[in-house]
Parts: C-alpha cells; sequence; structure tokens
C-alpha cells in the first residue's frame, strides 16, 4: 500500500513509509482479530516514534487509509492513540511534547444550592443535547451529582452507552458528562501504564469511549475487564508488575465510569453497569450543538453541583437508602449512591430515579443464561397449569418462545439433552413420570421450586416499554405523572403487568387442565409452599413505607 503523496514529497520519504506500514499493519487482513490489531498498531507507533513531524504527518495519512481499507472502525482514533502513546517520556526533551495531566475541582458554588433544582438543570441540560430512552436523562443527572461527592459512597456507579451501530449519540453523551462531572477523563483506550496511575493518582470520573475492544483478547482488554471487575467498591485493588524488577503493585482503581461502545459488553462485565441503550435520531427528532457558550454553562452547573455535595457529603454517608424489591444484590450496589443522592435531595427525586430503575433495568434479558432459562420455564408452566410436563414438550415450548436463545441454540434447534445439562448445575433432573396413559421422561414443577426461589426472573418479562406506575401504585405523591419518568423519549402506554401467580381457579377443585400436551393439573400444596416473593415479586413492605416517607 502507498501512503498519499503530496507536493514536496521525496520518493525517499515515500518509500519508508511505505516500508513501514507493509512491515506492520500490512500484516492484516479482515479476519484479524483485536490482539493482532492491538501489536500491530503498537509496532506501527513504536517504529513511526523516529520520524520527523513531516515524515510522522505522511506516516499516520498512510496508516488511516490502511485501517480503512480493512474496515477497521474509528480508524483515525486508533492511528492517532498509536502514534500518541509510542512516544516516550522526554523524547527528544521537548518541553512542549504533550500536556500535564490536570484534574481540579471546580470551584464551588458560592450560595447554598437546591437539590432538586440542581437535578433539575441537569436533567434538562442533558436533554438539550442528546435523545435518550426513558429515564435515562434522570440517571444522567443523579449520576453528574454522585461523581462530586463519590467519596462518600462505598459504591462507585458505572454507566454504559451501548448502541447498535454508529452514529447514535454515545460519544456525544461522553462530551456533554465531561462538562458536569467531577475530574472528567474522556480518553480512548489509554495504555496500561496510563490507565493504572492515572486512576491510582487521581480517581477521576473515566469516560471511555470507543470500548468495544474489550470484547476482544490483549492488554487493553484484560485492562479493562479488571477495572470493571473491581473498580466499583471502594477498597478493591488491581495487581500490576511494575519496573525492570517486575514489583508487584496493587492499584486502588475506584471511581465512577462511563463506557461507550457499539453492541454489548460481556455478560459479567454488563452486570456490574446501568446500561443506557442509544438509537439514531429520527428525521423529527432535533438537539441542540455543542456552540461557544455551553461550557460556560456548564460550568456554572458543575460549580453547583460541587456545594451541593459538600454542603450534603456527611449525610451522604450515613444516607442507606430503601430498595424496592426488583433492585438487590449487585443492583442494588449499582444504583445505591443514586438512589442516596435522589432521597438527600427530596423534591421527589427519589421516586423518580426508581421509576427510572424500573425503565432502564427492570424487565431486560439477563445476562446468565441459566437464570433466563429459568424464567422461561416458570412461562411455560404458568402459562400451560400444570405441574408436570414432558422433556419434549418442555423444549418445544422453549423453542417457540420468540426473542429467545432457544430456537438457535449454538447453532441448532435446543435438545432435550442440551436442556438437561443446562440444569444440572442448578440440581434440576428429569425423572420418568407417567404422563397421558405412558412412561416418559420429563420435569416436575416441584423439582424447580427451590430454583425459583434462589432465582426470581425479572419483575416484568412482559412488560412493554417504559416505566411502571411505581409511585401512583403506593401513594406516592410526585407532582407529576409517575408513569412517565422524566427522560428525552415519551415512553409508550404502560400495560397492566403480568404475573407469576396462578388465578385462584387454578388451585381449587374446578383447576382446568392446560391446553399445552402432556400437563397435568398444578397442585394447591405446590404453590402455598412457595415464598410469596417466589409467586409474585414486588418492592418490600418496609421500602414502600419509608420512601413513601421521604418522597
Amino acid at each position: 500500500m502507498s501512503g498519499p503523496e503530496k507536493d514536496g514529497e521525496t520518493p525517499a520519504v515515500v518509500g519508508i513509509v511505505d516500508t513501514l506500514i507493509q512491515e506492520t499493519l500490512g500484516a492484516l487482513n479482515g479476519r484479524s482479530n483485536n490482539a493482532e490489531l492491538e501489536l500491530a498498531l503498537s509496532l506501527f507507533g513504536a517504529r513511526a516514534v523516529i520520524f520527523d513531524p513531516v515524515r510522522l504527518l505522511i506516516a499516520r495519512a498512510a496508516g488511516i487509509v490502511c485501517l480503512k481499507e480493512l474496515g477497521v472502525e474509528a480508524p483515525a482514533k486508533l492511528i492517532d492513540r498509536a502514534l500518541g502513546m509510542a512516544m516516550p517520556e522526554g523524547a527528544g526533551n521537548n518541553t512542549n511534547s504533550g500536556q500535564p495531566a490536570a484534574f481540579a475541582d471546580p470551584e464551588p458554588w458560592s450560595d447554598p444550592v437546591d437539590g432538586p433544582g440542581v437535578l433539575d438543570a441537569f436533567q434538562a441540560f442533558f436533554c438539550r443535547f442528546l435523545i435518550l430512552p426513558p429515564g435515562a436523562a434522570d440517571v444522567l443527572a443523579s449520576f453528574a451529582l454522585v461523581t462530586h461527592a463519590a467519596d462518600a459512597f462505598p459504591t462507585a456507579p458505572y454507566l454504559v452507552l451501548e448502541s447498535p451501530t454508529p452514529e447514535c449519540g454515545k460519544t456525544r453523551g461522553l462530551e456533554i458528562l465531561a462538562l458536569v462531572t467531577a475530574r472528567p477523563w474522556f480518553t480512548l483506550m489509554p495504555s496500561t501504564a496510563v490507565l493504572f496511575r492515572v486512576l491510582e493518582e487521581y480517581h477521576p470520573t473515566m469516560l471511555l469511549d470507543e470500548c468495544q475492544a474489550v470484547r476482544g483478547h490483549g492488554e487493553t482488554a484484560e485492562n479493562v475487564r479488571d477495572l470493571l471487575l473491581a473498580g466499583y467498591k471502594r477498597g478493591a485493588t488491581v495487581p500490576r508488575c511494575v519496573g525492570d524488577q517486575h514489583e508487584v503493585r496493587f492499584f486502588d482503581v475506584f471511581g465512577p465510569k462511563v463506557f461507550a461502545l457499539i453492541g454489548e459488553l460481556p455478560g459479567p462485565l454488563s452486570s456490574r453497569c446501568i446500561r443506557i441503550g442509544m438509537q439514531r435520531r429520527r428525521p423529527e427528532e432535533s438537539v441542540e450543538s455543542l456552540l461557544p457558550g455551553v461550557e460556560d454553562e456548564a460550568i456554572v452547573l458543575a460549580q453547583k453541583a460541587r456545594r451541593w455535595a459538600n454542603d450534603h457529603r456527611e449525610t451522604l454517608q450515613g444516607t442507606t437508602p430503601p430498595f424496592p424489591g426488583f433492585l438487590r444484590d449487585r443492583l442494588a450496589e449499582i444504583w445505591g449512591p443514586l438512589l442516596a443522592v435522589g432521597l438527600v435531595a427530596g423534591g421527589g427525586w427519589n421516586v423518580r430515579l426508581i421509576d427510572a430503575a424500573r425503565a432502564l433495568a427492570v424487565g431486560r434479558e439477563d445476562d446468565d443464561v441459566r437464570t433466563l432459562l429459568l424464567a422461561d420455564i416458570r412461562t411455560v408452566f404458568a402459562e400451560h397449569i400444570g405441574d408436570r410436563i414432558r422433556s419434549a414438550d418442555l423444549v418445544a415450548a422453549l423453542t417457540a418462545i420468540e426473542g429467545r436463545p432457544w430456537a438457535d441454540w449454538k447453532g441448532r434447534e435446543l435438545t432435550a439433552n442440551a436442556l438437561a445439562r443446562l440444569l444440572k448445575s442448578l440440581k434440576i433432573t428429569s425423572k420418568k413420570l407417567w404422563i397421558a396413559g405412558q412412561s416418559v421422561n420429563g420435569y416436575e414443577l416441584e423439582a424447580f421450586a427451590d430454583a425459583f426461589t434462589r432465582y426470581p426472573p425479572p419483575i416484568s418479562t412482559g412488560r412493554s416499554e417504559g416505566p411502571s406506575n411505581y409511585g401512583a401504585e403506593r401513594g406516592f405523591a410526585t407532582g407529576r405523572t409517575p408513569s412517565q419518568p422524566s427522560g428525552c423519549k415519551q415512553p409508550k402506554p404502560q400495560e397492566k403487568r403480568a404475573t407469576f401467580r396462578p388465578s385462584g381457579s387454578n388451585t381449587g377443585e374446578g383447576a382446568q387442565k392446560g391446553s399445552g400436551p402432556g400437563l397435568e393439573p398444578l397442585s394447591a400444596s405446590f404453590w402455598s409452599s412457595l415464598p410469596e416473593e417466589a409467586l409474585e415479586p414486588d418492592p418490600d413492605e418496609e421500602a414502600r413505607i419509608a420512601m413513601r416517607e421521604g418522597a
């Protein structure tokens, strides 16, 4: 491949650049993986570091053309990062090389600040520049305020802006967050040394763009995975070898982070994030541009956020927000700081954030395939109203569920043997059953009782998009329509939530047999033996009372 010739280029220069491209990026092809791309870029940057400024520009242009021809995403950003990271510290003793790291907190606003007022201002600010799903603007507003009081919480919230294609507003979202969060660090896949040292020393709000490489192999992907797995809990560290003696050092990478990528993060990593799905704007939708003057507005917002955080830091440290039943375990840890800010701020923001959590967290497919499988098996038993089913019939019912992976499980339909292997780790096995006058392999509903209790399904698996009437159903005074969480898009009308509890006629003497093949009537004793939350997940009563008092 030849670099682009320009007026004044000599053949010798072009030949040197051609050789560089051929021996580094030229080794790539359309089937190259992320690890190979990372290695080629590293070699490209390391060899280009000796070039003079003119030759470096020629190499940059040629490298971008090469990556474009290979169909690599964001070629200019990758080439710039490779060339920038290759420069050693003090190269050429040029005091103008690079810029020193600067992470300064904004000066607090001079007067006391109203919590709901600053949250409302944040929410409106995000909606001016972004098209967001229901509830997301409230989440971004609370997140921005949390970053100014991150040291008050035992956990740090993570957000991920994910989209199916480019040009969905992910980078613009990071740009807006960089204007209003505390110590923002907007970056693209930095080197290992930079990544861990900056987080250890400055504890910034990390805004990481183009991080789909985290799904691949290599050092960069491993580093970001380690950050996600450990960095959201205060006190957790990531070990790394440092120096010529390979001394093991433990890096404190705690702090709020936002990731942007096309597609989704791997399951274990995604479970540590509040996921915000970004979409391209419709023709009739419009947003403002980042024109001069916006940064001045953002500075005022950041100063007010800093003042409110300083005035309420002790209160935030002692606040444990009540969690509704659908936020438990890791979800509670992730949402905890956001809900605490809403509770302390008041003005109905606690309920708004609960609605946002329902819209963004509830009902999404569980990333763990076995939890998803249990949810679907629960649905099969409930819809067919039977307490025993043939293995073949259960498989047929599962593969008929649209949008689930069972019809295309590892390249073909799920089989009875594959189902048995998935359920074996949950200590659920099939047995010989007498169904419809035949001895067949099948499953009894009682075999799932323990697993249904330990791994409850999403609170609403058949819900429409949008939030629930969380506040109105529980008598909260919010000053708005609770079924529409504050956001930049109007949610769809709320449908009645489907529940797992069978109707009353299913457990009495007049219980009807299900329409599905090979099913027997449910036994009343089975349903009565299950705890209430296994039948119909619902927010805890104590949480409802506490939220009502705090609203």
